[in-house]
């Protein structure tokens, strides 16, 4: 089967579809502006090999940011995000700019040849809704047809 053909109708079968359990961990600590993030996945079995030939690998995440107050209603938002499984590496850098207490937008880049663009709105206090596009080069063109988008709809829980 050509997984590369996303259009191919026996792609999408029941054959393909399974449920799985799968346990993660994560901690975050915020101080005044900056916060800093440690997280893992898969902390059930790594080895664990599915019938659908995968493997569930234990991933590790790093993420940091501190936040510029740049005027009342403006900030600047640098973010890094380290992803590793001690065999491969991959670092995000994003920079969120909030215009004011409602629209934010942003800019992505990896070190796997991806560029990404963001934009979010912030209404009734608590919901976020937001847009982003990805732009991939290198050898992974050919199957994302150079571009992915992610939309996002998000709920904070106030603070009591």
């Amino acid at each position: 089967m050509d997984y590369t053909n996303l259009k191919s109708r026996s792609f999408f079968t029941w054959r393909y579809f399974t449920t799985n359990f799968s346990a993660d961990f994560g901690i975050n600590y915020k101080i005044s502006n900056w916060q800093i993030g440690l997280g893992m996945t898969q902390l059930t079995d790594q080895r664990k090999k599915s019938s659908y030939t995968f493997t569930y690998e234990r991933h590790y995440y790093l993420q940091s940011s501190y936040k510029f107050r740049l005027g009342k209603q403006m900030e600047l938002t640098p973010r890094l995000l380290v992803q590793t499984d001690f065999l491969k590496m991959a670092a995000t850098l994003n920079v969120q700019f909030k215009v004011n207490p409602w629209l934010q937008i942003g800019l992505a880049a990896r070190n796997t040849k991806f560029l990404g663009a963001n934009v979010g709105f912030y209404f009734l206090k608590k919901f976020y809704l937001g847009y982003s596009a990805q732009i991939t080069f290198g050898p992974l063109m050919s199957l994302n047809k150079y571009y992915s988008h992610e939309a996002v709809l998000s709920f904070t829980i106030p603070n009591q």
